[in-house]
C-alpha cells in the first residue's frame, strides 16, 4: 500500500468514526429531550399510556426502552440487570476486572421502566409468560434476546465464548491449561485467540477454522493482517477442519486431524434466544429459529411484534451496531404506529467492523476497505467508552 493511499484508508475511517459518534451524541442529546419532556408532562396519564414488553436487555433492547421511556408503559425481560458492552466481553476471559468499565445497571439510566429480572418461557399474542409463572400484557412487543453460542458436543472440555462462560470454574480451567483451542476463525474466534495469545505466553494456542483464512468475510488486507499477526505470537492455524468429533481432549476433524487440547472455545454456530416463540410463533422462524420479519422490521403476519438485533433471519453481519440501527427503526415505526403514519423500511448494508487483536493492535474492516495497526484498537476504546457514556 502506497503511502497516499494509506492516508486516503486513515482519512475515511476518521470521517466515518466523526460521523458515527456525531449520530450517537445526536440519538443521545434527542433521548435527553424526550424523557425531559415525558417527566415535567405531569399531565400524561400513565393509566392510559399503552404498554411495551421488551424481551432482551442489549444494545436492540435498551436502545428502544430508553428512546421510548416516558410514552409508553414498558417492561424489559432480562435475566441481567444490566446493560453490556458485549464487542469486550471476551477481554475479561484474561482480565475480569474490565467487566466493571462495561456494564451499566439498567436502573441508571432506565429509570421509568419495569424491569423483570427472569427468563421469559413462552410469548402469545397478547401475553409474555416469565420463568416463574407470572403473566404480563402488552399492546406491542420487541423481540430482541440476542443469540449464543451452541454446539453439538456434550463434553467437559467446551467453554463458550460468551458471558455465560466467566464462571470461576471456567477461569480455573483456563489457568490450569497448557494446551487452549479456539473452534471458529470469525470476528470473535480472532479476538479471543488475541487475548489468550497477548496474555499467555506459556500456552500453546491453536485455531481451527472450516474457512480457508481467518475473517473470512473480510477483505483480503484484513485476513492476511491477522494471519501475520498470529504468525508472530507463534498460534498454531489450522484451516479447511471442521470439527466433527470430541473424545476427552482429543478433538478430530472431517479430514482426520486430530488436535489435543485442555480447553476448547466454540466461537461459530450461533443460536438465536427464541425458545419462548417455538409454541406460538414456530411459522415465524426459519429452520434455525432465527425470526423472519417484514421491512419494517415487524414480525411476519403480526403490526404489534417487532424484531431487532441478533434474533432476527435478516442476512448481515451480527454486529452491535447493526442491532442500534434496527432498534432506532423499531423505536420509530411503534411512535409511527400510534400516530398512523407511514413507517420507515430498514434497508440491511454493510457496516463498518473493528476487530480487537488484544489491547494496542487491531483490523478496521468496511466493504473493500481495511486499515490496521494501532489506530483501530485505540478507536474501540473509544467507541467502548461512548457507548457505555450515553447509557
Amino acid at each position: 500500500m502506497t503511502v497516499i493511499q494509506m492516508m486516503k484508508e486513515i482519512s475515511f475511517f476518521l470521517w466515518h468514526t466523526a460521523l458515527y459518534i456525531l449520530y450517537r451524541v445526536f440519538r443521545l442529546h434527542l433521548s435527553f429531550w424526550q424523557t425531559f419532556w415525558s417527566w415535567n408532562n405531569v399531565n400524561k396519564d400513565e393509566a392510559y399510556l399503552k404498554t411495551i414488553g421488551i424481551i432482551g436487555g442489549g444494545f436492540a433492547g435498551c436502545s428502544i426502552a430508553k428512546q421510548l421511556q416516558g410514552e409508553f408503559k414498558i417492561t424489559l425481560f432480562d435475566p441481567k440487570v444490566y446493560w453490556e458492552f458485549t464487542p469486550s466481553v471476551l477481554r475479561t476471559f484474561v482480565e475480569p476486572q474490565h467487566l466493571a468499565n462495561i456494564q451499566v445497571r439498567f436502573s441508571d439510566f432506565l429509570q421509568r421502566i419495569t424491569i423483570v429480572p427472569h427468563l421469559v418461557r413462552e410469548v402469545n399474542d397478547t401475553t409474555v409468560i416469565t420463568a416463574d409463572g407470572q403473566n404480563y400484557s402488552f399492546d406491542y412487543l420487541v423481540l430482541a434476546a440476542g443469540s449464543r453460542y451452541e454446539t453439538p458436543f456434550v463434553n467437559s472440555q467446551i467453554t463458550f465464548s460468551g458471558r455465560d462462560a466467566l464462571t470461576p470454574e471456567a477461569s480455573r480451567k483456563l489457568q490450569q491449561a497448557k494446551r487452549i483451542l479456539i473452534i471458529g476463525g470469525g470476528l470473535v474466534g480472532v479476538e479471543l485467540a488475541a487475548e489468550f495469545a497477548e496474555t499467555f505466553k506459556d500456552k500453546v494456542i491453536i485455531i481451527v477454522t472450516s474457512a480457508d483464512a481467518l475473517l473470512a468475510r473480510s477483505p483480503s488486507m484484513a485476513q492476511r493482517y491477522a494471519h501475520k499477526y498470529f504468525m508472530r505470537k507463534g498460534v498454531n492455524l489450522l484451516f479447511n477442519e471442521r470439527i466433527v468429533e470430541v473424545n476427552g481432549t482429543t478433538f478430530k476433524s472431517q479430514n482426520g486431524t486430530s488436535i489435543e487440547a485442555d480447553v476448547a472455545f466454540i466461537c461459530t454456530g450461533i443460536v438465536p434466544n427464541s425458545e419462548a416463540l417455538h409454541n406460538y410463533f414456530h411459522e415465524s422462524l426459519n429452520e434455525k429459529g432465527f425470526v423472519h420479519v417484514d421491512d419494517h422490521l415487524r414480525l411476519q403476519g403480526h403490526n404489534n411484534i417487532f424484531a431487532a438485533g441478533d434474533i432476527t433471519a435478516i442476512e448481515q453481519e451480527k454486529l452491535a451496531q447493526t442491532a442500534s440501527f434496527e432498534a432506532d427503526v423499531v423505536a420509530s415505526n411503534i411512535l409511527r404506529t400510534e400516530q398512523g403514519l407511514p413507517l420507515c423500511v430498514y434497508a440491511p448494508s454493510d457496516r463498518p467492523m473493528l476487530v480487537s487483536l488484544g489491547k494496542f493492535d487491531g483490523i478496521f474492516a468496511y466493504k473493500s476497505y481495511s486499515l490496521c495497526g494501532f489506530l483501530p484498537a485505540l478507536m474501540k476504546e473509544v467507541v467502548e467508552w461512548k457507548e457505555r457514556a450515553v447509557r
